[in-house]
Formats: structure tokens, sequence, C-alpha cells
């Protein structure tokens, strides 16, 4: 934020657009926030969401979440659950990643399904469980090692059909860190830089190289929620267990905006009610509200 500021010329001005309720940057500091409410500082508050229609109830329940209370979310059993419109708990302690598996399977078949979770652990998880399950006999991307052409090294991840996501900014390719695609075709590598894989990213088709594949992608059956940050799906899935540092009320928020018409929590809701008593940003400690307060004092 500072080099964006030290780079503007005289008379220019910034317009910052942002939610102060989802997630604190993964990097220190939390500008957006300091900067959310305070006096002297023009800003306009967009109050009506366009996401989600009002008979969803989505926008209900996250503007409880948002305000740190609990809302009222009906309880199901994965075989109760259905495509209709709205929040719902399925209380499941066991295994909850095994009926997220389940559950994601059964909402493909309606559309738009996105699973998104806190943790990159339980995302690695998820997204084996749903290969396996789902695109078992999709072609799979291979490569030869740089020693022996004829070495054949099954890279064992991606396969033909696959959902993934690509994670840094790589602007000759317009990709973004976050952008999503599916693998479109796998290719016979000819030599150790060829391309082994065609991604289709919204029609935007690129060749994935070796080092692609190795650094810049992942599966993205289940994605982290700080990754999920301005996407939307029709529908999203969640995991919620104990004992997960990084949930807390903002993450809880983010998640469920990002559904359209239905989200789902999945695991524990004592868990759940115990998250939204926490906000990470809190805990942050920075010191550039107090330097803006005093800054424009000195020039009102």
């Amino acid at each position: 934020f500072r080099r964006v500021i030290a780079t503007l010329p005289l008379g220019c001005r910034l317009v910052i657009v942002g939610d102060p309720y989802q997630l604190a940057p993964v990097g220190p500091g939390k500008v957006l926030h300091s900067l959310a409410g305070l006096d002297g500082v023009p800003q306009t508050e967009l109050k009506t969401v366009k996401r989600q229609s009002s008979e969803s109830g989505i926008p209900v329940v996250a503007y409880a979440i948002r305000y740190g209370d609990w809302p009222a979310i009906p309880s199901q059993t994965l075989e109760e659950i259905d495509g209709m419109q709205g929040v719902s708990f399925i209380q499941e302690k066991r295994d909850p990643l095994g009926i997220i598996t389940d559950l994601y399977g059964k909402f493909l078949e309606l559309g738009e399904t996105q699973i998104i979770a806190p943790r990159v652990a339980d995302c690695a998880y998820l997204n084996t469980a749903c290969q396996n399950r789902y695109n078992s006999k999709g072609k799979t991307v291979s490569w030869h090692s740089d020693v022996n052409l004829s070495d054949k090294k099954h890279f064992g991840v991606f396969r033909e059909g696959d959902p993934v996501l690509w994670k840094v900014n790589d602007y000759e390719r317009e990709l973004r860190n976050g952008s999503m695609g599916f693998v479109r075709e796998v290719f016979e590598a000819t030599s150790v830089d060829a391309a082994l894989c065609s991604i289709d990213f919204g029609g935007n088709i690129i060749e994935a190289t070796q080092l692609d594949l190795m650094e810049n992608v992942v599966l993205a059956y289940a994605i982290t929620v700080h990754k999920s940050q301005g996407s939307q799906w029709d529908r999203v899935i969640m995991p919620v267990m104990p004992g997960v540092g990084l949930l807390e009320r903002s993450m809880l928020y983010t998640a469920i905006t990002r559904s359209v018409k239905q989200a789902t929590l999945v695991g524990d809701q004592s868990a759940a009610k115990k998250a939204i008593g926490k906000l990470a940003a809190d805990s942050r400690v920075v010191n550039l509200e107090k330097l803006l307060k005093k800054i424009l004092k000195d020039v009102a």
C-alpha cells in the first residue's frame, strides 16, 4: 500500500473497493480495516446485495455472522439435503471430509459446485478424494525425466477433465493468482520443455509445461477460502471442524458469501458458533489508523 501511495502523482485520487468483513490480507497489516469507518476519509457503503436473492436466505445468514451472531441454520443429513436454495448444516463429527466428498458428487449433478476449506491440508485431502471418486478414468498427465526421455515419469496429480487453479500472476498469459479452469487435453511430451497438457481458463486456453504444473497449478475440486475471494459459485460446501485455528468469523462470512444459491457447512456446529466469536483481524496490532487520525486532524 505504501508503494502504491508513493507512486501516485499529486492531485491523483485513489478509490479503494473492498469488504472489511472479509478475510484480512495474507501478509501483514490491515489497510482496508483501518480506513473503513474512519472520519475524514470519504466513503460509501453499498448495501444492496446483488450476488444472492433475498429468497435464498443467504444474505440474512451472512449479515448475522458478519456482526458475530449465530443465525438459525437448519440441520440436515446427506440424504435429506437437496438443491433448494439457502444455508444448511450437516452435523458430522466423525468423517466430515468423507461426507463432503459424497455431497460434492450429489451437487455436481445440479450444476456449478465448489468446495472451499480453511486449511491447505484439507484441500489436499479433498482434491485427492474427489479426483479418485469422480475422475479416476481421466487420462493422466505425465512427463519424461531429464536424464532419459524414454523414462516416463507419471506425476499422478493431474488428469484430463480435472478442475485446476493457477497460483501466480502471469500477465503475458492473461492469468491471475486464483484463475480457475480445467485440464482440456493431455499431450505426449516429446521433450523436457514440451507442453504436457492444455488448460482452459474460461476460454483462455494455455499449454502447460512441466514447470507450470510443478509450481503454478493445483487441483481445484477444493480450494482455500483465501483463494476463493472475489469468486462465486452456485453451490459452496465448507468443512467446519474443531481445532482449526484459522476458522473465525471473517472466514465463515467469506465462505458463505461465495455462494449464489446454496451454502452447506459440514462438521461440528459448536465449532462454527465458537468461530464467530473470534475475529482474526482484531489480533493484528497496527498503527495506521492512529497515524491517519493525526494527519487528518492536522490538515483539518
